[in-house]
């Protein structure tokens, strides 16, 4: 139910998308997407199981303004580089944490497996997720004791 109620409020607002490139190319909006491009609620259905690709150097959301994203229709996510994230990632897919220094800052949610290599960091951090719910108000809410935290073998 949570997913699809961010789903109809990312339609509201213009930040669904269906390829990787459209919504990379969006404009900053200041409540929606405060730096452009993936940041703040970004959810991508491509029409067919896809990879999404971040690469070295993207820096998405910050901690005093975490993002969601949300990758479904079963695609990856591969991960790479130095890029890090400030809020929750959602895959329906499987997800590849598996080249360079990942820093997911907040929690990653992932349906298919994941695979971690290299130095990611998945590091739950508490003020992200606060942070979420006075950026999306009523879109997001924290239930104590229903997350763990898996660490990398």
């Amino acid at each position: 139910a949570l997913v699809e109620a961010l789903v109809a409020l990312a339609q509201a607002n213009g930040r669904y998308f269906t390829s990787q490139a459209a919504a990379e190319d969006s404009p900053v909006d200041p409540v929606w997407s405060p730096w452009g491009g993936m940041s703040g609620l970004t959810v991508l259905d491509p029409p067919s199981p896809t990879t999404i690709i971040t690469s070295g150097g993207t820096v998405l959301n910050s901690e005093e303004q975490p993002g969601i994203l949300l990758v479904l229709g079963g695609s990856t996510l591969d991960w790479r580089g130095t890029a890090q994230f400030y809020g929750v990632i959602y895959v329906e897919g499987p997800c590849d944490f598996s080249r360079g220094t990942a820093d997911i800052h907040g929690m990653a949610v992932v349906h298919e497996g994941y695979t971690m290599k290299g130095t990611p960091d998945i590091r739950y951090n508490d003020n992200c997720i606060a942070n979420l719910d006075q950026r999306f108000p009523s879109a997001t809410r924290r239930v104590p004791n229903t997350w763990r935290e898996v660490q990398p073998q």
